[in-house]
């Protein structure tokens, strides 16, 4: 019997219903060039007939993909005829011509359709894409790809490849909406390799930015699918890349946990350890008091070990920074000179121009360097002049200019 103060027992229903996740469209192009015809990049990227068959050929998968139902009904009648014969004198040879020439049979054939057109057709747009991306020809390696990813609209592999070649290619803004894209569609299939994926770009593109907070939020995502998917290979640059931008914010602890796990993870990928290192030479100068001298005994062990010059210079430059804390005099000196043997091989580069301007301010602080620090500076600013680097000629100028102002002062 149920009286005026007790409630009626009411079963809870059962939760059926799932949260729906919104699918964001890639970006067809670089915004940049709204104005352009698509896919005009393939006809800048190769000349003359090859140019004409592979821009075409990208222009047949777009229009067979965007049909509400694929079939040859809307190209004309002798289209694959002509096709073929525009393909025999365009001088593609090898793999590329049979890719070029079974697209063409698929989409202008009059044949009746196979069930497995649309996997054959994405598979050959695939394989154009990796064959353009090996001769560097960015914008032909995107636009296949996304001919690819609009025959399966639903593969989040797909997407994530679009945004992996506009990285490549520099298109930074395009990159990201394929990489979102991605990871919804992922998240969708559960396809926990791609979902932690396309976070880590994403997450990689935020640290480029300087956007260290929004960055650590899409390393977590990696790191959370690294584990859930038991994906190895990308826990280490999950945990790495969070240990990173943990460290830019200031948390050294956090940053010291996931940078030793990361150490473990790598297990024995020298060249990803010796990143590890470097950051963890870097967590223990910014801790500073005695941990400078343990930075600077890690650091001189580990910058012959660093496997291009970029990466030598990197550690050098932390290494003088490292030595100025510690008062290594020493150290420091051989550190300098060491950094600009390297980068008087380099040449004439942007990259070279700014590694020697992070060089003069790591230089900086011993007060009994300031002429170190002004002659590798204006290195940077004649290196500014000569490329014509805007960003370079006034970082390295307003550092120059500072210089006096530090010695009154």
């Amino acid at each position: 019997m149920v009286t005026l103060t007790e409630k009626p027992f009411r079963p809870r229903a059962l939760r059926t219903r799932r949260r729906l996740w919104a699918v964001p469209w890639g970006l067809p192009k670089d915004p940049a060039e709204a104005d352009v015809m698509e896919g005009s990049g393939i006809l800048d990227e190769f000349s003359g007939s090859e140019g004409l068959v592979l821009w075409q050929s990208f222009q047949d998968v777009l229009l067979w993909a965007g049909a509400d139902q694929p079939g040859n009904q809307f190209f004309a009648s002798g289209s694959l005829a002509r096709r073929r014969a525009l393909i025999r004198t365009s001088g593609i040879a090898g793999e590329p011509c049979e890719w070029v020439s079974e697209l063409a049979l698929l989409l202008l054939g009059s044949r009746p359709a196979v069930p497995d057109v649309s996997e054959r057709v994405a598979s050959r747009c695939g394989r154009l894409a990796e064959w353009a991306a090996s001769l560097h020809a960015w914008a032909t390696a995107t636009a296949f790809a996304r001919a690819a990813a609009a025959v399966g609209p639903t593969e989040a592999a797909a997407a994530f490849r679009v945004g992996r070649l506009a990285v490549d290619a520099g298109q930074r803004t395009m990159a990201r909406t394929w990489f979102a894209r991605a990871i919804a569609l992922a998240r969708r299939q559960g396809d926990w390799a791609t979902y932690g994926s396309a976070n880590f770009e994403m997450g990689s593109a935020a640290h480029r930015r300087g956007e260290a907070r929004e960055a650590l939020r899409f390393y977590r995502r990696a790191n959370w699918a690294a584990r859930r998917g038991g994906h190895r290979a990308l826990r280490g640059p999950a945990l790495h890349g969070r240990a990173r931008a943990e460290l830019d914010l200031g948390a050294f602890e956090d940053a010291e946990r996931h940078l030793r796990l990361a150490l473990l993870a790598f297990r024995s990928n020298d060249a990803a350890i010796g990143a590890v290192q470097h950051d963890l030479a870097d967590l223990l100068l910014r801790r500073g008091g005695d941990c400078s001298l343990a930075a600077v005994g890690l650091l001189k062990e580990l910058w012959p070990k660093r496997g291009t010059p970029v990466e030598r210079v990197e550690t050098l430059t932390l290494l003088v920074r490292a030595a100025a804390a510690a008062e290594d005099a020493a150290t420091l000196e051989g550190a300098w000179f060491e950094a600009v043997e390297i980068l008087s091989g380099m040449g004439e580069t942007v990259d070279a121009g700014r590694m020697l301007l992070e060089l003069a301010k790591a230089t900086s602080t011993a007060l009994d360097r300031r002429s170190h620090a002004e002659e590798v500076a204006r290195r940077a600013l004649r290196i500014g002049e000569a490329v014509n680097d805007s960003f370079l000629r006034r970082q390295a100028a307003a550092f120059l200019m500072d210089r006096p102002r530090r010695r009154i002062a």
